[in-house]
């Protein structure tokens, strides 16, 4: 099963996203991954209004703190990252989608959703390569039919307003909030990574965005739906 997957590029570094897509085919009593059967679903990603085969959508807006704390929305250090996802198949279909951002970087990178429609079901852990994300998994309520749209779960990315850049042990800029005492708390996580001699490097940080889907036909509702096809407390990056 292919996974979608959302980059966003730190401070003056590029902001990018990356898209794969997402697919499965079921039954309506059980899963028969890449075999078309009774039942055919597919899903596509679609990131800000577009559904994108490319693997790198570069856009140039920085990623930077936020000043307008009453609307992030307005705000120029808000990236507009719109996700919904399009039911392509024959069938009506259930959908639950996956987001997750870096451990380190929680209550720092702030992700807007909107969850109407929507249901929090559950929240992993996983670990890719050196970086533990937090997972945080949704179920669509509503059985999306053939050629329909589920509602917009992530709208948008933003830095906090009280997030800086400041010098770790390693010489490296890393971000960082007050801590209250005059200090600052460090977050772990290394935005510029210093080249010795006066210069740094940019480092990104990844927000994965992952769809599945199972044909709605045989259950009562979203979350039993897809329970039965992909598991509880589980996600695509395990």
């Amino acid at each position: 099963m292919k996974k979608k997957i959302l980059v966003l590029a730190l401070v003056v570094a590029l902001v990018a996203i990356v898209v794969g897509g997402s697919l499965a085919y079921f039954t309506s009593q059980d899963e028969v991954t890449n075999t078309f059967t009774v039942g055919s679903v597919r899903i596509d990603i679609w990131e800000n209004n577009d559904p994108t085969d490319e693997e790198l959508v570069e856009f140039k807006e920085p990623l930077i703190p936020i000043v307008n704390t009453q609307d992030p929305s307005q705000d120029d250090g808000y990236i507009p990252k719109v996700v919904k996802v399009e039911n392509t198949g024959l069938n009506a279909a259930y959908i639950r989608v996956h987001i997750a951002q870096p451990v380190e970087l929680l209550g720092y990178l702030e992700l807007d959703t909107d969850v109407t429609g929507w249901k929090r079901v559950f929240t992993t852990r996983v670990t890719r390569g050196t970086q533990e994300y937090i997972v945080v998994t949704y179920d669509y309520q509503t059985a999306v039919d053939p050629n329909e749209f589920t509602a917009d779960l992530l709208k948008g990315a933003y830095l906090a307003d009280f997030v800086d850049l400041k010098a770790n042990a390693n010489g490296d800029l890393e971000f960082c909030k007050p801590d209250g005492n005059g200090g600052y708390e460090f977050s772990g996580f290394v935005a510029h990574e210093s080249n010795g001699d006066g210069t740094y490097a940019s480092k990104s940080v990844s927000v994965l965005v992952a769809a599945q889907a199972i044909q709605a036909q045989g259950f009562g509702d979203a979350t039993t739906a897809l329970n039965s096809g992909f598991g509880t407390n589980t996600n695509p990056w395990q």
